[in-house]
């Protein structure tokens, strides 16, 4: 009776911490306003859509031309949206919301199973709380809901691969979510039902007999994916050969850009150099790009001696699901690998399930460890077990609390970088009272429109029939297009103040509808002069495109050469720009143009 309670205790504390980061977000940001702009702009308007007719047949859009398959996180986030009337803030915690109920049914499904099964989960999710930052629960990205469920998935997948096929049904959810927010976890998933499905068949085979109730099994496991794969599918055929199709052209054509088998390797060795993020290591990341960094193929000699001992380990202590355990972990590592070389680029944010990949490579080797220490020279008593379980807890604090501590304390920057920006300005917006009828809206001067993004939204959620040109239509909706041929009124979104002047010049209509900048009215009047200057200097000598750089401190090294442009002027446009950029605000503004004056041609 006292182990069963203390094992009920153990699963309960272990599932409250790795849920607690999750949680902390929901009640630290629940009621807060909040003004998305980005990618979460862009969420936040497709969650408002799933109950009407603009409904997503798809997930998120990403940067090649296609879209994440499934919009299961829209549809997911959208009745907590509808509950309380679309308000933004319900929209920022869906994400944990979902995260939350990865992790609890996480704890409960391996509390079930065993307490030191339950201990590894706790510790690949402090491991991987230590690599990550408080953007995992605070931001409603498709980047970061995922990494709960695949947590999950792989927990799952090492329960059908030892016998508990019913576990097919879970292992699918898991599956799906992962997979149709975010399509890098694709070769990982896959593996993982090759390698869960393998032995089950091995293990059919042996006993001349299927698992138990596995014909219900697998036809609940095929629904899940026919309801949740649905609206994909109807996208293939309205518009055919759909999202579906382009994915499958862009991976299986391979005519893009991508990292490569070689190089690959390299970033996967990063997860196991001397203390790594998922120990509680630094990040190493490139200054410019935000890439990852590579690392030297010896540190690759750590998880192959890993994989080495556990399988030794396991192969000694006679246990088939230690086994079992070890080859799924390295089954990962090896198709993470694979997973890393589709990428067209090393974006350390798309493949950050290495430090998940790693923790559970080396949680699986020190179980197996563990087990046949114990029963080789007898340490499994009680003092034993109860010690591993108060290290196994501490280890899992460690993870948590720092997760925790971090989502209630820490702001998170990347949503604030133009939160203020965009605030200011529909302030200015409601204030002078909303458009009526067809708007056009296009960002200009910038390569990631993050205000545009968000005054889209902002638009729409006040609602005012807005549009996007055609070609962008497969982020915000296609209902939300209209034709570059018909001429409607267009407010121009831009986060560089230079394209102000730029534009109010084109359209002898144009008027400046909001604006801001942190600097003040002296600097302010200075950097529009100057860059007034070099931007005529640039134009003149047919250098036009050079223009983009006219808002950035790195100007000195895009805009050398020039007849004309002194050092002194670029010297002091670098030191205004940096001053905006550590300011963290821009000098953005909306320009109305007028529809007589809004001809198709300029457009970002």
């Amino acid at each position: 009776m006292g182990a069963r309670i203390g094992r009920r205790w153990t699963g309960i504390v272990v599932t409250l911490l790795i849920a607690a980061p999750a949680v902390a977000a929901i009640v630290a940001l629940a009621g807060r306003h909040w003004w998305p702009t980005d990618d979460f702009a862009i969420i936040d308007l497709r969650v408002r859509d799933v109950f009407t007719a603009n409904s997503p047949l798809t997930g998120l859009y990403s940067r090649p031309g296609w879209n994440h398959p499934a919009p299961i996180m829209f549809w997911a986030m959208a009745p907590l949206s509808w509950a309380t009337g679309h308000a933004p803030w319900a929209t920022r915690i869906g994400g944990a919301v979902m995260q939350a109920v990865a992790l609890v049914w996480l704890g409960v499904a391996t509390a079930r199973r065993s307490t030191r099964l339950l201990l590894a989960a706790g510790v690949v999710c402090s491991c991987t709380y230590l690599a990550s930052n408080q953007w995992l629960f605070r931001e409603p990205w498709n980047l970061h809901i995922p990494v709960p469920f695949f947590i999950l998935f792989l927990f799952l997948t090492y329960f059908v691969a030892t016998g508990e096929f019913g576990q097919l049904i879970g292992m699918s959810v898991a599956a799906t979510v992962t997979v149709s927010t975010h399509i890098g976890y694709a070769p990982l998933v896959l593996a993982g039902f090759v390698y869960a499905l393998a032995w089950t068949v091995v293990d059919a085979r042996r006993r001349h007999a299927g698992p138990s109730g596995w014909r219900r099994t697998l036809a609940l496991s095929v629904a899940v994916f026919a309801v949740t794969w649905i609206a994909p599918l109807v996208d293939v055929v309205v518009h055919w050969p759909g999202n579906l199709g382009k994915i499958a052209r862009y991976f299986v054509g391979g005519n893009h850009a991508s990292v490569g088998l070689g190089a690959a390797t390299h970033y996967m060795a990063d997860a196991f150099r001397w203390v790594p993020p998922w120990l509680g290591g630094s990040h190493r990341l490139e200054p410019f790009t935000g890439h990852a960094v590579p690392a030297s193929l010896v540190w690759l000699a750590i998880p192959v001696g890993l994989v080495i001992v556990g399988a030794v380990a396991a192969r000694v202590s006679r246990d088939r699901d230690l086994v079992r355990l070890v080859g799924l972990a390295t089954v990962m590592l090896a198709v993470g690998v694979v997973a890393i070389s589709g990428a067209d680029e090393p974006r350390a944010y798309t493949f950050q399930w290495r430090a998940t990949v790693a923790a559970f490579l080396a949680v699986a080797c020190a179980s197996a460890v563990v087990v046949a220490i114990g029963r080789r020279y007898g340490t499994d008593v009680a003092v034993g077990r109860r010690l591993g379980v108060l290290i196994g807890i501490a280890v899992i604090a460690w993870g948590s609390v720092v997760m925790t501590v971090a989502v209630v304390r820490r702001p998170s920057a990347l949503l604030a970088t133009r939160e203020g920006d965009l605030r200011a300005m529909m302030k200015v917006v409601d204030a002078s009272g909303v458009p009526h009828g067809i708007l056009r809206v296009r960002p200009v001067g910038t390569s990631l429109p993050s205000l545009f993004d968000g005054v889209v939204n902002e638009l729409d959620r006040r609602g005012v029939d807005v549009r996007v040109d055609p070609e962008r239509g497969r982020v915000f909706g296609s209902a939300r297009t209209i034709a570059r041929s018909v001429q409607v009124p267009i407010w121009y979104v831009t986060e560089a103040g230079s394209q102000v002047p730029v534009l109010l010049a084109r359209y002898p209509g144009a008027r400046v509808i909001a604006d801001t900048s942190p600097l003040d009215a002296a600097e302010e009047n200075e950097l529009a002069r100057i860059q007034a200057d070099v931007g005529r200097k640039l134009d003149a000598a047919g250098q036009t495109g050079r223009r983009q750089y006219l808002d950035s401190s790195f100007v000195g090294f895009r805009i050398t050469g020039i007849p004309g442009i002194t050092p002194l002027e670029i010297l002091r446009l670098a030191q205004l720009n940096g001053r905006l950029e550590r300011a963290g605000r821009c000098r953005c503004a909306i320009v109305a143009v007028p529809a007589a004056d809004a001809t198709a041609a300029p457009g970002t």
